[in-house]
């Protein structure tokens, strides 16, 4: 089993730029994904480009937190609220009309159209807390992927545990991406869900991608913003974890 770490949340703030600039030279992670609204986003693709990782950002997809770009989506409830900010929870709604659907896919296009304004050029989406493996939101924003030429999508986590209904869903959303044939790994979660599961003695082939998010201590120290343990020793786990079943990585 192939081991990607993608580090989430890239430009959220100083520390989170500085801790995955870090990670990127010791060799934690593998890749990342930006939030183009975020605070600190230009200077995290300015940090991508001066360190040479450009290639290595993906799409942080966001319509969570933050101010929307677009201004088709800044008056749409329950998206965006009147004093500008992002108000949408995951699943609010089972259900999104034309309009709708018209305003994320308009946000999506400008989140990406950003990227290229700071001199990046993705292919890879994925997105902040998962927003965009809702059925309606990915229906919209699908159609811009193909536009922008992206390649791959992050499926909807398969690791970790889910009740029976959620664990179906998933299971039809990431067929649905196969289907379209997007080019997605085969497995993704958050790290401490492939240890607490021992995930690898259940894996034979392809491609798994673990989710994490870097940002300092106040030592100064790389740590996982959620769980806020020393990021380093977790992954050299991970990945000793992954070869004691034989696995390269």
């Amino acid at each position: 089993m192939k081991l990607i770490v993608n580090a989430d949340d890239f430009g959220l703030s100083s520390a989170v730029n500085e801790a995955i600039m870090r990670a990127f030279e010791m060799g934690i992670i593998d890749r990342t994904s930006a939030i183009a609204n975020a605070p600190y986003f230009a200077d995290a693709c300015q940090l991508a480009i001066e360190k040479g990782f450009e290639n290595r950002v993906g799409v942080h997809f966001n319509i969570l937190e933050g101010r929307a770009i677009s201004s088709k989506i800044a008056d749409i409830h329950p998206f965006h609220s009147k004093g500008g900010m992002f108000t949408y929870q995951r699943n609010a709604k089972l259900f999104l009309s034309r309009r709708e659907m018209e305003a994320i896919s308009a946000e999506c296009d400008d989140q990406i159209r950003r990227f290229h304004d700071h001199g990046l050029y993705p292919t890879r989406f994925d997105s902040h807390e998962h927003v965009h493996t809702e059925w309606f939101i990915f229906r919209a924003i699908e159609p811009v992927l193909r536009k922008y030429g992206f390649l791959s999508v992050r499926i909807s986590q398969n690791i970790g545990e889910f009740s029976f209904g959620n664990k179906a869903y998933k299971g039809i959303f990431n067929y649905y991406l196969k289907r379209r044939k997007w080019n997605c790994e085969a497995f993704s979660g958050e790290y401490r869900a492939f240890v607490r599961l021992k995930a690898f003695s259940n894996m034979t082939n392809g491609t798994a991608e673990v989710v994490v998010h870097p940002t300092l201590s106040s030592r100064g120290v790389v740590i996982d913003a959620a769980s806020g343990e020393e990021l380093a020793p977790q992954i050299k786990n991970l990945r000793g974890l992954n070869q004691s079943y034989g696995q390269p990585f």
